[in-house]
């Protein structure tokens, strides 16, 4: 039968090569044929299949650089590979070696050609990281390389031409930060933050808020990748709490930046919004244990403030934070002595050297305080006589704020405005201009901003303390004035506005000098006008603002004390009123108000003039103080939960909320005790 077969298949392959037979016909006849006998089949080829790394959903492993082992070490991130051979024939090798490909298809190798196991120095396939051939270890290197998304080639010693291929995609581990120094900034002022953490490389970035970052150093003297520190130069220009981030920035071909766990540094202003009877900043107020340190201590921080007493001659030092008073280790309450007779009645930070500057309305004498000593360390003479008569009073030096920055204090007094070195007590010249009950400074341009009312008629000076000119505010065009005793001035120095309570009318003043246009010696820019409400007894007269939040902190000279959000970037058009209705209520847009009313010992609230204060919490909310007529008691506010506080009960009109209200069972408001 198998010789019939061959003679067939024979002459029908005569029959094809004279045309004389189709193809398809020869398939019939060798299939009619076929069950004849028996005959041979070409056996299936060697297969190889990569099971791991596999990729998922048609997207190729991811992997770091580097991670961390069991003990917390770093090390270089390794897979194994695995690959199955199918169709193995008795005899074959079921060896397989593994490989990476070479990416390079101008390096002079075939595109599908392996790495070399020692690739040369310089080439593409030496950065591509290493796999062992026999067991398919594949470790990865300690840069992120150009092709970023590599090959690995499992190669059957049986048939090296039917390799199979995995990719595998390579990324930057997530560089994490564990410490930034210093941690305490100062707004306008330039550092250099020391940043410990982890998985830092050549590429990596660091981006703060609130601040402008230049080039990163790398501080890696062995030259190990990864490495743990970096130093970044920064120029602040925000106050709050800031965000460091440390970015591993992907190479051109790989998107998606990857930066873990950012850390928080406090940014403080450089002065305050407003000259104010309190003076905030953060200080070190105790320890903790160290929970990964057994028998080592972590310091505790929160914003201190320091609170005069006038009639007993002392500074009241208060936990901002927690709403209490400071108490020593046996219990009693911490307060400073001030010099004799000295009747302090406003105080001012510096939180750059944490000092604070202290100044008495009759004693033309300047106190600085050790702030984390809580102790007096220096009195100077304050070149002024007489006395000026203001509204709220008689003073010799009548308000006081600290530029931080230049570690100057700039007083109002009767003799003028001067400045006074706080490290060595030296004054400047005193320069002409009115007294005011209390002022706005900006030390980004060193002007303050006066707002008067006197026997010579009111209105808004602008003194430059650079140069020592002198130019009055003129409204622009259609735009209101700062009215007719207008009272206290703040000053955002991001926006370039300045908000000015007027105590005739009750109206507050948006200005906008970013807008200013100067001529000779006066200045004209545009203003807005706004009322709170007309349902407190006692004129709307104290201002102030939060930096970070523009959200402005007022009170009246009664139980009232409001907020309102202001501008956050400058305004190049026309300003717009916070009290502006909400479309489809009744509701201002921006801003509310509550009535204090009798306080936990029974005391109807009454707000002394110029103690409003500002301050962002350790949680990052903005906080605002103010100090009661009778020096007993502090106010506390969370602004942003007395924004968006629920209405009072028979509420006056729409925008007033209850200030007893809570917010996840945290009060809006809260009373703190003086000695």
């Amino acid at each position: 039968m198998q010789n019939r077969f061959f003679s067939f298949l024979l002459a029908v392959t005569k029959l094809r090569s004279a045309g004389l037979i189709t193809a398809a016909a020869t398939l019939a006849a060798m299939l009619v044929l076929g069950g004849c006998s028996q005959y041979y089949y070409q056996p299936p080829a060697l297969a190889v299949t990569i099971t791991q790394p596999a990729p998922v959903l048609g997207s190729p492993l991811s992997i770091p650089l580097a991670t961390t082992d069991a003990n917390g070490n770093i090390i270089a991130t390794q897979i194994q590979c695995k690959a199955v051979l199918q169709n193995l024939q008795s005899g074959q090798s079921s060896n397989i070696t593994w490989a990476i490909q070479d990416p390079d298809p101008n390096d002079g190798n075939n595109y599908l050609k392996a790495c070399p196991q020692n690739p040369p120095a310089g080439s593409t396939c030496a950065t591509l990281g290493t796999i062992t051939p026999s067991t398919g270890i594949y470790t990865a290197p300690t840069l992120l390389p150009n092709f970023n998304t590599i090959e690995l080639m499992a190669i059957p010693a049986a048939a090296p031409a039917s390799f199979a291929i995995s990719p595998l995609q390579l990324k930057y581990p997530t560089a994490n930060i564990s410490s930034v120094s210093p941690s305490f900034l100062t707004a306008g002022a330039q550092y250099t933050l020391d940043i410990q953490g982890q998985f830092f490389y050549p590429a990596t970035t660091v981006t703060v808020s609130g601040a402008q970052t230049g080039t990163v150093t790398d501080v890696n003297p062995n030259q190990t990748m990864p490495f743990g520190e970096l130093q970044a130069p920064v120029q602040v220009t925000l106050p709050g709490l800031l965000v460091v981030k440390a970015n591993n920035t992907p190479s051109t071909n790989f998107s998606g930046a990857r930066s873990g766990t950012p850390a928080l540094v406090i940014g403080e202003p450089s002065s305050p919004a407003a000259a104010s009877t309190i003076a905030v900043q953060i200080e070190q107020i105790g320890t903790t244990p160290d929970p990964n340190n057994p028998g080592s201590t972590l310091p505790v921080y929160a914003n201190t403030a320091f609170v005069p007493l006038t009639a007993l001659n002392e500074l009241a030092v208060v936990n901002a934070d927690s709403g209490t008073t400071l108490q020593t280790t046996t219990g009693q309450t911490v307060t400073i002595s001030l010099p004799s007779g000295f009747a302090p009645t406003a105080a001012a930070a510096n939180p750059a050297n944490h000092t604070v500057a202290v100044v008495s309305a009759t004693t033309p004498e300047l106190a600085v305080v050790d702030a984390t000593q809580d102790t007096v360390i220096h009195t100077y003479p304050i070149p002024a006589s007489g006395s000026v008569k203001l509204d709220d009073g008689s003073c010799t030096v009548c308000a006081i704020v600290v530029d931080s920055i230049r570690n100057l204090a700039v007083l109002d007094t009767a003799s003028g405005y001067m400045t006074m070195d706080l490290s060595s007590g030296k004054t400047s010249a005193a320069m002409s201009a009115p007294a005011a009950e209390d002022f706005a400074y900006d030390p980004n341009t060193q002007n303050v901003y006066i707002p008067y009312a006197n026997s010579n008629g009111s209105g808004m000076d602008v003194l430059n303390l650079a140069n020592g000119s002198l130019a009055s505010y003129a409204p622009a065009s259609g735009s209101n004035g700062v009215g007719a005793q207008p009272d206290s001035t703040a000053f955002d120095p991001a926006t370039d506005i300045a908000l000015t309570a007027d105590e005739a009318s009750s109206n507050y003043t948006l200005t906008n000098f970013n807008l200013a246009s100067a001529s000779n010696v006066q200045i004209t820019a545009p203003s807005l006008s706004f009322a709170i409400t007309a349902s407190c007894s006692g004129a709307w007269e104290n201002s102030s603002l939060e930096f970070s939040s523009h959200l402005a902190w007022l009170a009246n000279a009664g139980e009232c004390v409001a907020v309102a959000q202001l501008p956050a970037s400058p305004v190049s058009g026309s300003l717009a009123s916070p009290t502006t209705v909400s479309p489809g209520t009744d509701k201002a847009m921006g801003m509310r108000w509550a009535n204090l009313g009798i306080g936990p010992d029974g005391i109807v609230w009454n707000t002394a003039p110029h103690s409003l204060s500002t301050f962002i919490g350790m949680n990052g909310h903005s906080y605002a103080l103010a100090l009661r007529a009778d020096q007993t008691m502090l106010v506390k506010v969370d602004l942003q939960q007395l924004l968006a506080a629920p209405a009072a009960p028979s509420p006056q009109d729409a925008n007033q909320v209850d200030p007893t209200a809570e917010v996840n069972n945290v009060p809006i408001v809260n009373y703190i005790p003086l000695p």
